[in-house]
């Protein structure tokens, strides 16, 4: 099992799919734009064209969807063999680890890029005091991080239900005599109703994981105050990754403009 470079492919894997879902998210917006037009407009030609889009959309938002959560789930993987050699020394089989890496659908040579000779080493010896205090801290930034996430989704997700709202309005302008375009506008306001409901539930489930990580870093702090880790802690780490892994992919955007305070908040913590 070669650690540096598992890590520059578990990484990378998570770029990869924080790209799809960031296009995942404009496909999305394009769609309710283009819904929203359907609507609106008049011109039958124009409305059978924005319905066949809407339609070409749909499916590139599902394929890209599905795509990013695959990526996801890979990276997940590795994230948790990392994690548990990390914590308690133990590497993967030579088949599990072939089976891992060939997932990965992450280009090579940007993995590259994420490989960090340092990243593995240190003084702590492995064991579970070790583990405990590595899934403490990632507890700690996933908490912090989904609550951030949390707040922008619920945001976008109050315009998005504003719009589909005020579109449903415009039901009173179809012309229920021309039934192929009434059909293609109602089919648009199915779609920008789908999107609302996914974002409802994306937000529902960023809101929801936040808390019980919340919950499971407040179980594992007590552990490790009580000096008596035991083996019990792989119930936690596996409560845990159950959570994370069920979460959409954090933004790096919210990493980055997060990452200085957090950094500081944790150092505090831990010196006391």
């Amino acid at each position: 099992m070669d650690d540096i470079k598992l890590l520059g492919l578990q990484r990378a894997e998570f770029q990869r799919a924080e790209t799809l879902q960031i296009w995942a998210g404009r496909v999305q917006i394009v769609i309710v734009l283009v819904s929203i037009a359907c609507v609106i407009i008049q011109e039958n030609n124009i409305v059978y064209a924005l319905s066949i889009l809407s339609i070409l959309l749909a499916l590139a938002w599902f394929y890209i969807s599905e795509e990013s959560k695959a990526s996801h789930s890979t990276a997940e993987r590795a994230r948790r063999a990392i994690v548990i050699r990390n914590g308690l020394g133990i590497k993967l089989g030579t088949k599990s680890y072939s089976d891992l890496v060939i997932l990965f659908k992450a280009n090579s040579d940007s993995a590259k890029q994420w490989e960090d000779e340092e990243y593995f080493k240190s003084k702590s010896k492995y064991g579970n005091q070790k583990l405990a205090e590595i899934i403490e801290e990632s507890a700690f930034w996933s908490k912090c991080l989904l609550k951030e996430y949390a707040k922008k989704t619920w945001l976008i997700f109050s315009f998005v239900l504003v719009a589909s709202v005020l579109s449903l309005f415009l039901i009173t302008l179809f012309d229920f005599t021309q039934l192929g375009k009434t059909i293609g506008q109602i089919f648009c306001l199915i779609l920008m109703w789908l999107i609302t409901g996914s974002l409802f539930s994306k937000s529902i489930k960023l809101t929801t994981s936040s808390n019980a990580v919340d919950s499971i870093e407040e179980r594992l702090n007590n552990i490790i105050q009580s000096g008596e880790v035991k083996e019990d802690i792989l119930i936690h780490m596996g409560d845990y990754n159950s959570v994370i892994e069920g979460t959409p992919v954090i933004p790096s955007n919210i990493y980055r403009k997060n990452k200085d305070r957090l950094n500081t908040l944790w150092r505090e913590r831990a010196e006391r």
